[in-house]
């Protein structure tokens, strides 16, 4: 990683996991046999091992330039070996449709430490991330770079083409709603505030009924199919908005949610 003539040698780590799910195998319904998905010549209709496997681009009908793996390798830009944090800007300005993948960002060895360091506090102080570039999966991925705890966070960004505009789907929706009404709302999301907890919020209860639905049938037993509640029809708006601020009045707080402020007062005369 690279700052103006600050060279800070680093060590990229992927940042998630993924969650264990349960996995179905392709089978012959006859047998129960697994299927076996082979590469088959469409000419020959002979299997292809693995050793003839080839890459190859077509610039033409039937026009091939082959590509090796090690040529693949010996193909190199400066991205590919160097992270230049060339511009920063504030994180609050960054769209969030653009963020993709995260990664841990260490220090390379212990001498590596105090320039890994104190590029992490500039940042942090000035309260930007940085903008740079890396060669990942075969092609240049603009990424932005930021310190987390003791490290640093690298998320490589989708690049533009990949994002659609927004105008086709937005534009006919309406600017400016009932003000009341948004106060009602307004006093909904108070409720609802708290902070973040992935480990509460994002619990794949999908894949829990789907597990209990497996287990079942492999007992012998009629799966309980979970029926999700019928979305309710919106009369008056406001009357739902009021009813859903009774409703949630009357819940305790959650445990990740802060308790309840009280209306602060204003003083008179």
């Amino acid at each position: 990683m690279t700052l103006a003539r600050v060279n800070c040698p680093v060590r990229v780590h992927p940042a998630i996991v993924r969650a264990d799910r349960l996995g179905f195998q392709p089978l012959n319904r006859a047998t129960l046999n697994r299927v076996q998905m082979r590469a088959h010549d469409p000419q020959t209709g002979k299997e292809v091992s693995r050793d003839l496997l080839v890459r190859g681009y077509e610039v033409e009908p039937g026009n091939f330039v082959l590509v090796e793996d090690r040529e693949l390798a010996e193909l190199q830009i400066d991205s590919s070996r160097n992270l230049v944090l060339g511009r920063f800007v504030s994180r609050v300005s960054l769209d969030i449709a653009y963020i993709d993948t995260p990664y841990f960002l260490v220090p390379d060895g212990r001498s590596a430490d105090s320039s890994f360091a104190v590029i992490r506090e500039a940042m942090r102080r000035q309260g930007v991330v940085g903008v740079s570039r890396l060669v990942l999966g075969g092609r240049e991925r603009a990424a932005i770079i930021e310190p987390r705890g003791k490290g640093m966070l690298l998320t490589t960004l989708r690049a533009a083409p990949e994002v659609r505009s927004d105008e086709p789907y937005f534009s006919e929706i309406a600017d400016m709603p009932d003000e009341a009404m948004v106060g009602l709302a307004q006093r909904i999301v108070e409720r609802l505030a708290g902070s973040f907890d992935p480990k509460y919020d994002f619990r794949d209860r999908y894949q829990e009924a789907l597990f209990d639905f497996v287990q079942a049938k492999r007992r012998g037993e009629k799966p309980v199919l979970p029926k999700p509640p019928a979305p309710s029809v919106v009369i008056d708006l406001r009357q739902a908005l009021e009813a859903s601020i009774a409703a949630e009045e009357a819940k305790p707080p959650a445990p990740n949610r802060p308790p309840r402020r009280s209306p602060r007062r204003t003083r008179q005369g």
